[in-house]
């Protein structure tokens, strides 16, 4: 009687690497995306923000990053706005942007960025520190939470 070595068990595995590759193995890796960090930049006029992120598989593909400017004392949030758009280079791509947020109203201020994917889904939030305006110029105000 001759004995067969794995024969069926050697397709059976490779059958099954097979099926796992085409159905697992060419997916596209799992796409995301986050707010590094923001910095105030500039505080004359008020103000410039420095925003990184990084973004995971959305290579060549915009993803909008958009703000709104909310009062320190009551809350009270403006309009979203856009503020950018990062385009990855590739699946896993950082980037950062200086965006000018213009404030011209005295009071104590923080913005929020956004940022979204392409089909604008959000993907993260991050708050600026708050920001002191002392007059109608847009300066920051002496003291007030700024360092360059």
């Amino acid at each position: 009687m001759a004995f067969r070595v794995g024969g069926g068990i050697v397709a059976s595995v490779i059958a099954g690497l097979l099926i796992w590759y085409l159905t697992e193995g060419t997916k596209d890796p799992p796409a995301g995306g986050s707010i590094e960090s923001v910095s105030l930049s500039d505080g004359n006029p008020c103000c410039t923000y420095n925003v990184k992120a990084s973004i995971k598989g959305y290579d060549g593909e915009d993803c909008m990053t958009r703000a709104v400017i909310i009062d320190a004392i009551t809350n009270e949030q403006g309009t979203q706005f856009d503020v950018a758009r990062y385009r990855p280079d590739s699946d896993d791509d950082e980037g950062a942007i200086d965006s000018y947020i213009g404030i011209n109203t005295p009071g104590s201020y923080i913005v929020r960025f956004i940022l979204y994917a392409p089909n604008g889904t959000e993907l993260d939030r991050q708050d600026s520190g708050p920001v002191t305006v002392s007059d109608n110029s847009g300066s920051v105000a002496p003291g007030a939470d700024y360092s360059p």
